[in-house]
């Protein structure tokens, strides 16, 4: 089905959008306005969202739609991806880079609870401390509150305890009513414990309604609950943007767009299939699944030239794999050898890009085009990113009649992806002619 014009527009907004997650490229207008309004919610200093780490966008936005959900976690473990994966970003970036692809569309956040923050550094790092109501003191311990039912009288356990190491009386549970001198001996029977309550060790004071202070470990300031900072927990769920975004691989495909524009290829087109198929119980018009081709080509004058191509697609499971081969790169190779000299696939997998290679160069589609590539006086590659070396990057950009497919993992961190992506646009513009 030939892409439209609503789908072209549709396609290049998502890569856009997705561009920006990876670029420093700032967010206008109303989306602006959004990204600021959430940071004033949650009590985050506002920064700039081309100030955020590249690397912290490029993992939250891609742990989102690959796990479904962020959610803030403490001390437990659950299916869905917490901040506690994120130990070595800060904090507030995580929930910058939430905020930031809120406003972009790409995801759903919202407050779940508030954290007690320092006021003066924004740090989470605290200690908390009870204080004494009369005299200040911050020397508080927990004691029970013991009611003697025979007299009625109500005290401390320690003092209990105490009247009866001081008394020479034989008491059983080592308890002495102070008041009336009778041994306390079954629980619930002549006394109860009736709550508890704290005591100041320092003037005496009992209470059940301490205050409570804070020490920040960051910078060492002393704060209370009244004047503190609450800093809202954002939680996130993808939007269908955002996931079809992440399917299409469109983050790895606006980063590998930059590097070849890096590379001097300025005019690039990406052109795309697109099928209209709302999910079963989705109203007609309210989902869009693009499924297909992005393409890249080099343009001269206008038109794409004969000479060269690269393709990119994405498969995220091994099962994919069947389908692929016997669809979508099938179609590609015939058309591409059939216009190009030189041509490449460059395929961005979830999976284990040596398995996935070693998979594909024996599946029976690729055995019988190897053969009939060979016959045509061409040249069919299966490579990983990890195969490409400088000097086959030189002999590529020499030799005619070749195809590579090349396959590149992108289930590691930004740096690792950002390298895999880097090898590729060098490979991609070898093919074009731009070595």
């Amino acid at each position: 089905m030939a892409l439209n014009e609503a789908g072209m527009g549709a396609l290049g907004e998502i890569l856009e959008r997705a561009r920006m997650v990876v670029k420093q490229a700032p967010l206008r207008g109303p989306r602006a306005a959004e990204y600021a309004r959430i940071l004033r919610r949650i009590n985050i200093r506002y920064v700039p969202p081309e100030s955020i780490p590249v690397q912290i966008k490029f993992d939250v936005f891609r742990e989102l739609a690959k796990r479904e959900a962020i959610d803030f976690v403490i001390n437990r473990i659950t299916l869905k991806a917490s901040y506690i994966g994120f130990e070595e970003a800060e904090f507030d970036d995580i929930q910058r880079a939430l905020a930031y692809l809120h406003a972009l569309g790409f995801a759903k956040a919202r407050v779940k609870q508030r954290l007690i923050s320092c006021p003066r550094c924004g740090s989470n790092r605290l200690i908390a401390q009870l204080v004494c109501p009369n005299c200040g003191s911050r020397l508080l311990r927990r004691v029970k509150l013991i009611h003697h039912k025979l007299c009625g009288y109500i005290g401390r356990e320690d003092e209990f305890e105490e009247a009866a190491a001081g008394s020479g009386v034989e008491s059983p549970g080592g308890l002495l009513c102070p008041r009336c001198k009778m041994p306390l001996r079954t629980e619930g029977v002549d006394y109860e414990v009736v709550g508890e309550a704290f005591l100041c060790e320092v003037c005496g004071t009992l209470t059940r309604r301490p205050g409570t202070a804070f020490v920040c470990l960051s910078c060492g300031n002393e704060f209370t609950i009244t004047n503190a900072l609450y800093k809202g927990l954002l939680a996130a769920e993808p939007t269908r943007e955002g996931v079809e975004a992440w399917r299409l691989s469109a983050l790895e495909t606006s980063m590998l767009i930059d590097e070849m524009e890096r590379r001097g290829i300025k005019n690039i087109q990406v052109p795309a299939r697109l099928r209209l198929r709302p999910p079963p119980g989705t109203p007609p018009g309210l989902e869009r699944v693009i499924e297909a081709l992005a393409r890249i080509s080099k343009v001269e004058k206008g038109r794409p030239t004969p000479t060269a191509s690269v393709t990119v697609d994405t498969i995220r499971r091994y099962g994919d794999l069947d389908a692929f081969v016997s669809s979508t790169l099938t179609w590609f190779l015939f058309d591409s050898f059939r216009r190009s000299e030189r041509c490449a696939f460059i395929l961005f997998v979830d999976t284990d890009a040596r398995k996935t290679a070693e998979m594909m160069r024996g599946h029976g589609v690729i055995y019988s085009l190897f053969g009939q590539v060979k016959a045509l006086g061409r040249e069919l590659m299966v490579l990983t990113v990890y195969d490409v070396s400088d000097s086959l990057i030189s002999e590529l950009s020499e030799r005619r009649g070749v195809g590579v497919v090349l396959i590149v993992p992108v289930t590691g961190n930004y740096s690792e992806v950002s390298a895999s992506i880097k090898r590729a646009a060098d490979l991609a513009a070898a093919i074009l002619g731009y070595g």
